[in-house]
């Protein structure tokens, strides 16, 4: 099957049945729901950049059909994979000014990938050709995958297997003779509802006596047993109170997450890449923290840029456009925006392609990619507040301006600089509203992937204390400069680090 476009990944959406509630009620044609059609539209909208002017760097060739795919399905074999996949997700999340809801099923393809083919070569599993028979299913039919990836955790002072009740982390209940068991559940999900098939990966690394948690399996969204519960949010609540203008961005949507309950989903053998193997574990998250944080830089650096193009706007609308400390914040809006960026292209370009193939990104800038783009994104949410002022959070709805008796009013008070309308303003003023106070894509890209606090942790454990340390010591006298030679050696080794050497460990 070829490339899919956007109407056809609607029309193949609709052949899902997946079980979906919102607000407590199932939902039949959820593609057409209001708090859930905005999700498809923005699914759509990325395959249909597989046809764009732009699809050097939105598609790419399979290395296991030839055949062109989407870069979403797509397992980096180079820099310039990687880097290219930067360009499709900024532009993607650009364009549309939400979440892709691909990129963490790519990332877990790709952390599987290379994750399974060192269990094989350890252990003499075929966890390696099981996943690439089951991933050229997916490139031959142009699916969408999300990355199943965050428990729920329960009491976060306790590992799995000492929860009060055992499946807050996803497990293996059973193991049969053609298949494995799993029950347990995911949360906040992005857009997983939008998803052909779920690649089910561990939270976390685990520890002896944590076998049954290991598990990485592929399930289909509509398997049964899987259930999905929308996490309904502001965004949503004014999709369905206000009209129009009221919902900001107008068809892509509020940010959409959804839980996954995984109740006895029976899974077979062949779409099982993980079942035990501990040891290897810690590796597979590893990876998958690694590539997601790199190119989250990315989305992250597309919507400071849609906030840059939503301030400078209402402070045109306003008549201050021109004025000199709101130039300066624009200006250091897309100083951050572009800092977040590079540095995940620093992160792609200074990679290493591992023994499975699979080109992975550096592991400290990948970290320092993420914690760049949590804090830039929240202080260019507070500096286009500034610019734009407290309409943000306070204008009139639609409906107060269709009112007879209010309207003309409302039109004449809210009145900007002569040339723009009042609607228009109003408008853009909603489109801010949704950005900058609702919140989802913003607390999305400080929690996605870890906290900060992850961040800070790697890298304090990548930071190479002891050989700068003795470089300090080498430069004032401490130690003789006989040991010059060796800190050269040491230092360029960690500048070039590889994992599989040993070098970032």
């Amino acid at each position: 099957m070829a490339l899919m476009n956007g109407d056809e990944y609607k029309e193949s959406i609709k052949k899902v049945k997946s079980i979906l509630y919102v607000q407590g009620k199932q939902v039949h044609d959820y593609w057409d729901h209001p708090a859930i059609s905005p999700t498809i539209e923005t699914v759509a909208a990325a395959y249909d950049l597989s046809f764009s002017e732009h699809r050097e760097y939105t598609t790419a060739i399979s290395h296991l059909t030839d055949e062109p795919i989407s870069r979403f399905i797509n397992i980096a074999q180079s820099a310039e994979d990687l880097l290219k996949r930067q360009q499709q997700i900024k532009l993607a999340s650009f364009c549309t000014g939400e979440c892709i809801y691909q990129c963490t099923g790519t990332d877990a393809l790709n952390a599987t990938a290379s994750s399974t083919y060192d269990v094989d070569q350890a252990t003499g599993t075929n966890y390696h050709d099981r996943f690439n028979t089951w991933l050229t299913y997916i490139h031959q039919n142009d699916l969408s995958v999300s990355g199943s990836i965050t428990d729920v955790k329960g009491d976060r002072s306790k590992r799995p297997n000492k929860q009060s009740n055992p499946d807050l982390y996803t497990r293996i209940v059973e193991r049969k003779k053609n298949g494995i068991v799993i029950r347990g559940a995911k949360a906040h999900q992005s857009g997983t509802i939008g998803c052909h098939e779920h690649l089910v990966v561990p939270t976390t690394a685990m520890r002896q006596g944590e076998e049954d948690y290991a598990v990485v399996c592929a399930v289909p969204s509509d398997e049964k047993g899987v259930i999905h519960v929308h996490q309904f949010n502001a965004g949503d609540a004014m999709r369905l109170a206000g009209q129009g203008m009221d919902h900001g961005n107008v068809r892509f949507g509020a940010y959409s997450t959804q839980m996954i309950i995984f109740d006895h989903v029976f899974v077979p053998w062949e779409r099982v890449f993980l079942c035990g193997e501990i040891e290897h574990s810690n590796n597979l998250c590893e990876r998958f923290g690694r590539i997601h944080r790199c190119v989250s830089s990315a989305c992250t650096s597309g919507w400071i840029d849609n906030f840059i193009g939503i301030a400078q706007a209402l402070a045109d609308y306003n008549g201050l456009g021109k004025v000199k400390h709101i130039r300066d914040k624009i200006t250091e809006m897309n100083f951050m925006g572009a800092r977040s960026y590079a540095c995940g292209v620093a992160a792609a370009n200074m990679g290493y392609k591992s023994a499975s193939g699979v080109y992975l990104p550096n592991r400290l800038f990948s970290n320092v990619a993420k914690l760049d783009g949590a804090l830039s994104i929240s202080e260019c949410r507070r500096m286009a507040i500034d610019v734009a002022g407290g309409l943000v959070a306070t204008a009139p709805g639609e409906r107060d301006f269709a009112n007879p008796e209010i309207g003309g009013y409302l039109k004449e008070f809210f009145q900007g600089v002569d040339d723009v309308p009042t609607e228009d303003r109003v408008r853009m003023f909603k489109l801010a509203h949704h950005f900058f106070t609702s919140g989802g894509l913003v607390e999305a890209k400080i929690c996605g992937s870890g906290t900060s606090q992850t961040q800070l942790m790697n890298i304090y454990w990548l930071a190479n204390l002891e050989v700068k340390k003795k470089a300090a010591r080498v430069l004032c006298g401490i130690e003789d400069q006989s040991e010059y030679d060796s800190v050269v050696t040491e230092y360029g080794n960690k500048m070039n680090s590889n994992p599989e050497r040993g070098d970032d460990s």
